[in-house]
């Protein structure tokens, strides 16, 4: 495939952390994963089971790992990208993001209406790089993503929270911006004037939502 992936409904793009030129993108309806060798210019279509592809994300301590959020379904690759393998399958999911100071500790977002909903939009922390999870608390009842996640350092997180009108979604609002202080484990609302949070980064000194 050459060429954009405007029609591609792409929803994220992932650049490789160690490798230049290797970029990788997730796309939804029916579009899938693709991957780039030439930062883009050419793409690759990457053969995983399902279509709807809301993340990628490679692990902090190991960048040959690259885990994908798709459909109902969190995978893994070990081997960057050759091989997929299911790490767990149960809800709609939608963020996902991994600790720096600690190992294999990650957590997960769940979307709380539409097709393979969870009882709410709730949020899931493994501390086993996704072998158990357990969910964890201070979210209210919602029912739109746990759709954005950064680990901030010294145990602080920011969870987003995001609720289209889009197909399989009521339309609505989400339930705006949270902060953990405990690596995940409990939530308190920020209070955030906006209740759609659909990305956050952070440079280091100065955090954009």
């Amino acid at each position: 495939y050459t060429g954009s992936l405007f029609e591609k409904n792409f929803v994220v793009v992932r650049p490789h952390p160690v490798c230049p030129g290797v970029v990788w993108a997730g796309t939804r309806c029916d579009g899938g994963v693709y991957r780039s060798a030439n930062w883009g210019q050419n793409w690759e279509h990457v053969d995983i089971d399902g279509h709807y592809v809301m993340d990628v994300v490679f692990d902090p301590s190991d960048p040959a790992t690259i885990w994908l959020v798709n459909d109902d379904e969190l995978l893994v690759s070990r081997d960057d990208g050759a091989t997929w393998s299911v790490v767990w399958q149960a809800y709609h999911f939608h963020g996902i993001d991994f600790d720096p100071e600690q190992a294999g500790r990650m957590l997960l977002g769940s979307v709380g209406s539409g097709n393979y909903a969870d009882t709410s939009g709730n949020i899931y922390l493994s501390e086993d790089y996704g072998a158990t999870w357990a969910m964890t608390t201070g979210i209210p009842q919602n029912a739109s993503s746990a759709h954005a996640f950064r680990y901030l350092g010294g145990g602080i997180v920011l969870a987003g929270f995001y609720l289209g009108g889009g197909e399989g979604h009521p339309n609505g609002q989400g339930i705006g911006l949270f902060r953990s202080v405990d690596s995940g484990k409990t939530w308190v609302d920020t209070m955030f004037p906006h209740s759609d949070v659909a990305t956050i980064a952070y440079t280091g000194a100065i955090v954009w939502v």
